[in-house]
């Protein structure tokens, strides 16, 4: 919020598997509101998940109060690859709450958005950060997000952890 002046983004996109990073943005975008930080908007919260384990993305294109568990989760993006998020009513209470939504990324764009991210920006972005890179993608193209809105996604990891797998 700093690096933005105190001034909240139209939205946030958030890969997600189980929801915390989430659901603690909502919680603290909520706890400014409540000490008058902010104003009384909050910033529309997206969950990006991969098209192979997107629990979420099935619950809230259903309108669905529960997330009911993804058969044979796989995705490239390890640390997305929970067929049932423990939090899920609460993950999509906030995505309601905030008039956000969910998409799912296809695997192959993926890898397209790390190998863009670092071409273009110098990133070393991880398979999971890279979820939230194409998912924006995805929200602008589906009319979700609009290519004007001042839009957050957040680098949730390197690439690091994944060098040393064979």
């Amino acid at each position: 919020m700093e690096q933005l002046d105190w001034e909240i983004p139209d939205v946030i996109v958030c890969p997600t598997g189980g929801g915390t990073a989430l659901i603690g943005i909502w919680k603290a975008m909520r706890e400014l509101r409540a000490m008058r930080l902010i104003g009384k908007r909050l910033p529309r919260l997206f969950a990006v998940q991969s098209e192979h384990c997107a629990p979420v993305v099935r619950a809230v294109e259903r309108g669905d109060h529960a997330v009911e568990s993804w058969d044979n989760p796989r995705t490239t993006a390890l640390g997305l690859r929970v067929p049932k998020p423990f939090a899920g009513e609460l993950i999509l209470y906030a995505i309601r709450e905030t008039d956000g939504g969910a998409v799912a990324v296809a695997e192959s764009e993926i890898r397209a958005a790390q190998l863009s991210a670092a071409r273009l920006e110098g990133f070393d972005m991880g398979p999971e950060a890279a979820v939230g890179h194409a998912g924006v993608k995805y929200l602008i193209d589906g009319g979700q997000v609009d290519p004007d809105e001042e839009v957050v996604v957040l680098n949730t990891g390197s690439c690091a952890k994944y060098l040393y797998q064979t």
